[in-house]
């Protein structure tokens, strides 16, 4: 082996003198693998400037085989993604059912087999999509090599017996895969780099050393400083981190892949090449190991149109590419002219459009200024060429305002719509659609709902689901909802009543991520109905002890009109009702049962099954209304909605036990230790007439006869009844303003100024002419009547601003006791 030294001018090898590490054994790790006779071309996914050079190393190395850091399960989707008709970005979506592992739960019950999937986003300047198409250019087999993502996802599955005196085994930690962009950052020399270099993230750092281009640079001298770079993060990286990420699982596979490759169709190393993350170029050639099993089970694997949002970090993907159309423009730009000039004036010229078109102030002048501050900030930072980290801070430099934080919202919004840009990907037809995608397709020409993809504006549908086509239209709607597919919404409008039950308003509209929504429920089922009788099942037997989501399950069923699902739901219903002691859950069921009932004629449903179910629900909640008497105040929404919900049907129906409920409500108001929920519990008696509206207000007065601690919960209380109780607005509200009355008269000095913000929130909470009646009783109170005039208040303007100073710092107040309480 002949030993190279690192060239003395390259960035890289700069770079790992400022971290203070062993240049010359790093120098003579990556001279050992680059001049084995396999060609190794480590590369980062998404970068131009590498993949400007992958296609042309390959066409003049010309190998027989090119391995290729891709899903191995994938192999046959090769030919699809090199199609002349395929156009990035697209993605392979590989998904896999673990059906053996499918096992009988302690109810009996089989549990649901557990799935995997994972998507491999693929852009036009991937590396690994150009050295597939170079490959086919040459003549060249592609080979994906990398281990199956659902080898090392799933569990390894415990062994059913522990040796004597050894402690049972943990449940194995599920492996999430790690490229460069993660792994990198952690390591630390990427530490060391950014503390003696300055670079403030890893994307500003990768950019800095690698896609600016440099004249002096040839694609074997990108190569070596690629491979430096790498060796120096994985000689610093936590070796305990590779194992746990399935790193080094995925390596053993890689190079077993290799290996038993050549040696079956007889290819010398040389006549190979191997495009993969400059990671794994340095992966353990001698590493005795195995690599995990390969599972069998149900695998899915496609190709799917893609967009650069999802790709994009603003969409969450885990190897994200933060700009992905900046850099398509750098790879064009480069593959055209050598350089990057040109993007700096067409991306801030785009930026500056956008931002005009969403409001801002800007000028060619701004266009200017901003290109000439970016190539002075990356001459002052010693760069050739403006990064992307460049060209941002030159921009909210330049056409900010004022304070980026709060003057630059649609510049920022324009940079990102930059960034990212609006590009889909297309497949060619060759590889067809899923079976569900398929069914997805039909289904909308069947029922006339195909004018949802003809057209990228809103369709709106008005159905009335007695007409037989409408019902399946709703119920085909429902089930695509349920399935998390992003094509629109059920709008709740009002309707006479007796019509809402029938009468339903959809805003449909086109999405790009429908199909990949659809591709990723393909192993539920082959259709949209067995996918979604798929999914409720699984959610039932999830839900068999919660009385509210099941309950929800069952109305579910019914919107989707799944006749067997029904049946189903209704007999777990019954069960998750006598297991479930939950107050909010029972309450949420009741809603729901309510619900159904009204259905009952129209779906044909057992009527006098869910009277029953109805019936057992109410008294089970009422049972639990004192479970909930003193729950913190992040919980009070819970306990109105559910009283709420048990006081309508009690109030509106003899086929419930009010007397129970009565009963349970009075012990909860007298254990209760919290003013606000006691205030509920007793304005819900007082409009079950249990109480009188002249006892209700009573009780407000006697916080008003308490200490300081009694007066300055008042406010709570008072909030409680009027949340919950009309009655004592219509019935009571001479008694209740009195009772207010002597409050505020009551309280004196800083007890005054903590009752008002309270009292102010609880009467916030009533409609406006609620509050009108109140202000008339009031003002009957102070011997005020309507036909008396009102003289004009006189006052100094000092006392005016006064006034208005502390009804400012009253609202505030408000505004943070609002705060906590909702």
């Amino acid at each position: 082996m002949t030993r190279q030294t690192a060239p003395k001018n390259s960035p890289v090898v700069e770079a790992v003198r400022s971290a203070a590490l062993d240049l010359d054994a790093l120098v003579a790790r990556v001279d050992k693998t680059l001049s084995e006779e396999m060609y190794w071309l480590p590369v980062r996914h998404h970068s131009p400037a590498i993949a400007g050079q992958v296609g042309a190393c390959i066409r003049q190395r010309q190998p027989k085989i090119v391995f290729i850091e891709g899903p191995h399960e994938a192999q046959q989707m090769i030919e699809f993604l090199v199609d002349f008709k395929t156009r990035p970005p697209v993605a392979i979506y590989s998904s896999f059912r673990d059906d053996a592992a499918a096992a009988p739960g302690p109810d009996g019950q089989t549990a649901a087999p557990p799935r995997y999937s994972v998507w491999y986003p693929l852009v036009s300047y991937s590396p690994e999509l150009i050295a597939m198409r170079a490959a086919k250019e040459i003549g060249a087999q592609a080979l994906f090599m990398d281990l199956p993502h659902y080898a090392i996802e799933r569990p390894v599955p415990l062994p059913n017996e522990v040796p004597a005196g050894q402690p049972a085994p943990k449940t194995p930690t599920q492996h999430r895969r790690r490229d460069l962009d993660e792994i990198a950052p952690r390591s630390e020399f990427y530490r060391l780099l950014t503390q003696a270099a300055g670079y403030r993230s890893w994307n500003e750092t990768w950019d800095a050393l690698f896609e600016t281009p440099r004249a002096e640079r040839t694609f074997e001298g990108l190569r070596r400083d690629v491979a430096l770079f790498c060796a120096a993060v994985r000689a610093t990286v936590d070796p305990a981190s590779l194992v746990d990420d399935g790193t080094l699982a995925r390596e053993r596979f890689m190079w077993k892949t290799i290996r038993e490759t050549l040696a079956d169709r007889k290819i010398h190393p040389r006549e190979a090449l191997v495009v993969c993350g400059g990671f794994h170029i340095f992966l353990d050639q001698n590493d005795p190991e195995p690599h995990p099993p390969i599972p069998e089970g149900t695998l899915s694997v496609t190709v799917a149109p893609y967009s650069y949002f999802r790709i994009s970090e603003l969409s969450g993907y885990g190897a994200g590419n933060r700009a992905p159309r900046y850099y398509e423009l750098c790879f064009d730009s480069h593959a055209a002219t050598g350089s990057h000039e040109q993007v700096l004036v067409d991306y801030v010229i785009d930026v500056i459009k956008e931002a005009r078109q969403r409001g801002e102030r800007l000028s060619p002048a701004d266009a200017i200024g901003a290109t000439q501050h970016a190539l002075m900030l990356a001459r002052l930072r010693g760069r050739r060429e403006p990064l992307l980290d460049d060209i941002l801070d030159a921009l909210v430099t330049c056409c900010c305002k004022g304070n980026p934080k709060t003057e630059a919202t649609h510049l920022f919004e324009a940079i990102d719509e930059v960034n990212i840009g609006t590009r889909l990907g297309r497949v060619t037809d060759r590889i067809g659609r899923l079976p569900i995608v398929s069914d997805f397709y039909e289904q909308l020409d069947r029922l006339e709902l195909d004018e949802v993809v003809a057209r990228e504006k809103v369709c709106t549908y008005a159905l009335d689901k007695r007409q037989t086509k409408d019902a399946e239209r709703s119920a085909f709607l429902h089930r695509l909802v349920f399935l998390g597919l992003e094509i629109g919404s059920l709008q709740r409008e009002a309707a006479p009543f007796g019509q809402s039950i029938f009468k339903e308003h959809w805003r449909l509209k086109w999405s790009p991520k429908l199909e990949a929504t659809l591709i990723e429920r393909n192993l539920h089922g082959d259709t949209i109905e067995t996918a979604v009788t798929t999914l409720l099942s699984e959610s039932l037997g999830v839900n068999a002890h919660e009385a509210g989501p099941a309950c929800r399950r069952l109305v579910q069923a019914v919107d989707m009109d799944l006749p067997r699902l029904i049946a189903q739901a209704e007999q777990m219903t019954g069960h998750a009702i006598d297991h479930d002691d939950r107050f909010h859950s029972l309450a949420d069921a009741l809603t729901s049962l309510m619900l159904l009932e009204r259905y009952a004629a129209y779906r044909s449903l057992g009527k006098q099954r869910l009277e029953d179910l109805l019936r057992r629900c109410f008294d089970r909640a009422c049972f639990a209304v004192p479970e909930v008497a003193s729950v913190p105040p992040e919980d009070w929404e819970q306990v109105i909605h559910g009283l709420l919900a048990l006081a309508e049907p009690v109030v509106q129906r003899s086929d419930l036990d009010a007397d129970l409920f009565a009963a349970h409500v009075e012990r909860a108001a007298k254990i209760s230790t919290m003013p606000f929920l006691r205030g509920a519990f007793l304005g819900v008696l007082t409009e079950m007439r249990r109480m009188k509206p002249e006892a209700l207000a009573a009780e407000l007065s006697a916080y008003a006869r308490g200490g300081v601690e009694q007066q300055v919960v008042a406010g709570d209380f008072l909030q409680g009844v009027l949340r919950v109780s009309k009655t004592a607005i219509l019935l009571g509200a001479t008694s209740l303003v009195a009772a207010v009355d002597e409050l505020l008269r009551a309280a004196q000095g800083e007890t005054f100024l903590n009752i008002v913000p309270r009292l102010r929130a609880a009467f916030e909470t009533l409609h406006e002419r609620q509050r009108d009646s109140l202000a008339a009783h009031v003002a009957e109170l102070y011997g005020l009547k309507e036909s008396d005039s009102l003289r004009t208040l006189a006052t100094s303007v000092g006392a005016a601003r006064l006034m208005a100073e502390l009804d400012a710092e009253a609202a505030a107040i408000l505004s943070g006791w609002l705060g906590t309480t909702s």
